[in-house]
């Protein structure tokens, strides 16, 4: 029988993987307390970002909330936040 994972540990793989998506880079690539923008995220990336979170999770984030969003860590605490 296979573990499910619980849902704080499901969030930071999302995340990862939704990061990693949209930067085009490997998930293991990224360091998760590396500021996103060292990666090559800019104001367009963000936006794609946005909605591949919105769309994963199922929520909605506020255009003002993007900019606490720097690294992964940062969006895996803020969808924990929320309560994903």
């Amino acid at each position: 029988m296979e573990a499910e994972l619980t849902t704080n540990e499901l969030v930071p793989i999302l995340v990862r993987q939704a990061v990693a998506d949209v930067l085009g880079v490997p998930p293991t690539a990224l360091d998760p307390a590396t500021q996103l923008s060292e990666y090559g995220l800019d104001s367009i990336s963000s936006v794609d970002l946005t909605v591949q979170l919105e769309e994963v999770f199922d929520i909605r984030i506020p255009h003002r909330d993007t900019r606490m969003l720097a690294t992964v860590d940062d969006i895996t605490d803020y969808i924990q936040r929320i309560g994903f």
